[in-house]
């Protein structure tokens, strides 16, 4: 889940702190609830740690239980600031006071957006299909370029390998390198079938 749907967090949190590169990644978890021959954890709870905030993702598989009750989707980002923390989904956002946490203080909830006229435009992901087609018809720029997204993707990926290797991983993103751990160096790559290799820069 850590490149499925935490991807789609995790670029919106890091546009909104304008700020791209972890120091440290750590990650735990494991398959508590599934028993099948998949790899993929179906609880995880992952952090990473800027130069002056923290970010941290909570998966629980399986689990219908919301931290705030009030929103009806299983899913979120909360920032949490020293008097005040917004939690904003697809659907909009609520604000909570933490000194009067009866009720937000203020909550917008998004209109759905569905064009039954127009099958690329969905409730949920259908304005972002629209506007990745047009933006190719019309040669325009897409609003979230190629390097944000590459930048949100690392931060996945980082915290799969901290995963993996069971250690915490210390990135540099300016040469995009893990330092003094080669177990997860090493899977920052893998080997390429000929004629699919990447090329070096």
């Amino acid at each position: 889940m850590m490149t499925n749907w935490a991807i789609h967090h995790i670029d919106i949190i890091l546009w909104a702190m304008n700020d791209y590169s972890p120091k440290t990644v750590a990650c735990s978890g494991g398959k508590f609830y599934v028993d099948d021959m998949a790899d993929t954890p179906d609880t995880i709870e992952a952090s990473w740690e800027f130069d002056k905030w923290m970010m941290q993702y909570s998966y629980r598989g399986f689990s219908n239980f919301h931290i705030f009750q009030s929103r009806p989707n299983h899913h979120g980002i909360c920032f949490h600031g020293d008097k005040m923390t917004m939690l904003v989904d697809r659907f909009g956002y609520e604000i909570w006071e933490d000194n009067k946490r009866a009720e937000p203080i203020e909550r917008v909830r998004a209109v759905p957006y569905f064009d039954p006229k127009d099958p690329m435009r969905s409730e949920q992901d259908g304005p972002f299909q629209r506007l990745f087609v047009d933006s190719i018809r019309e040669g325009k720029p897409p609003m979230i370029d190629i390097e944000h997204s590459h930048k949100a993707t690392v931060c996945c990926h980082l915290a799969n390998i901290a995963y993996l290797t069971r250690s915490t991983v210390h990135w540099d993103g300016a040469t995009e390198t893990i330092a003094n751990n080669p177990a997860a160096s090493a899977l920052l790559a893998r080997p390429r079938r000929p004629g699919y290799e990447l090329p070096s820069v």
